[in-house]
């Protein structure tokens, strides 16, 4: 039923019926296809069933569970430090041993942080939302990693911060499909009250 809404409502915002937009969308035979931009070390499923033009289903549900590749690590440290804290701002400095390999830099409040999970696995869930995130706007691995990657030693002014809040900053290793391939670094800090 999920599948034939969805259906319904693809076929009228492309403006066919649905019939004409099954006749597009439905496959017979052996069918081979690719999916890109899945997750790592998670598991999917596949499935198929047998489905008419007019949206009958003819057959039972086949389901297929396969899980995805976990992604291959790196050795690579980092060193954070927090300076200038200020009410609204800070600068972060990072410094990585491994000089050639790229990482992702980026700041949680203590809030985000435990939305994400509350351990060093909410920096790997929230850098896998950003990616899905700029992947569904167009950008590529690659305009990720120019624009979102740093290399060696970096220093970020960062903005935007809530007073009297604790914040993790982080850095994580990231290969060149923007999947994090390190153990993450981390520095917690806490911006300036307005009575400060």
């Amino acid at each position: 039923e999920d599948d034939l809404l969805w259906f319904e409502e693809s076929a009228y915002e492309e403006g066919i019926d649905l019939k004409e937009y099954l006749a597009e969308l439905l496959k017979s035979g052996v069918v081979e296809d690719s999916q890109a931009n899945l997750n790592p070390d998670t598991v999917y499923c596949i499935y198929a069933y047998g489905l008419t033009t007019k949206g009958k289903v003819l057959t039972d549900l086949y389901v297929k569970e396969f899980t995805t590749q976990s992604v291959e690590q790196i050795d690579i440290n980092f060193k954070l430090n927090v300076s200038d804290i200020g009410y609204n701002d800070a600068i972060l400095t990072v410094e990585a041993d491994n000089t050639s390999a790229p990482y992702f830099v980026n700041v949680l409040s203590q809030e985000d942080y435990d939305y994400w999970g509350g351990d060093d696995t909410a920096f790997n869930a929230h850098l896998i939302a950003l990616r899905e995130y700029y992947l569904a706007m167009g950008a590529t691995a690659d305009q990720m990693l120019a624009n979102l990657g740093s290399v060696g030693k970096s220093t970020i002014e960062i903005k935007e911060l809530k007073p009297n809040t604790k914040y993790i900053a982080y850095a994580i290793g990231v290969n060149n499909e923007f999947l994090a391939n390190s153990k993450p670094g981390e520095i917690e800090f806490e911006t300036l009250t307005s009575e400060q």
